[in-house]
């Protein structure tokens, strides 16, 4: 499926939509029941040993990694935060429920904090106000 809306060709804001709508839906249904999460969100296993700490190399794990392959729909859905429209406005809310789950899933929550969400929201938001008018 997450193949199926990276191939589709998005030359028409109607199919970009659709597939955002689609997107959403997902995201919809894992807010409404949270126990079908750990079939779109797979966390990196991260080793631990004996004193309860990471056994991952000092700086191998580091806040703002890109973990596309661990959580494909969140990726997909941020691709279309900054659209106007349909497609925009469906990514967003797909992200905020999204997020909202996140209160009832620690690993969720972890990967959230951990992950590059806050470099690209901003890096979105500087593009969009370079395009304001002065």
């Amino acid at each position: 499926m997450v193949d199926l809306v990276r191939r589709a060709d998005k030359g028409s804001d109607e199919i970009e939509g659709r597939l955002v709508e689609l997107l959403f839906g997902i995201s919809n249904n894992i807010r409404l029941q949270p126990t079908i999460l750990p079939a779109w969100f797979v966390p990196r296993i991260t080793p631990v040993n004996q004193d309860g700490d990471s056994a991952a190399a000092p700086g191998a794990e580091f806040a703002g990694a890109t973990r596309k392959d661990e959580f494909p729909l969140f990726y997909l859905l941020v691709d279309y935060v900054h659209n106007e429209g349909r497609a925009g406005d469906f990514a967003r809310t797909g992200l905020l429920y999204l997020i909202e789950t996140a209160s009832r899933s620690k690993n969720l929550e972890k990967w959230l904090i951990e992950s590059d969400l806050a470099t690209l929201m901003a890096t979105g938001l500087g593009a969009l106000y370079s395009q304001l008018g002065r």
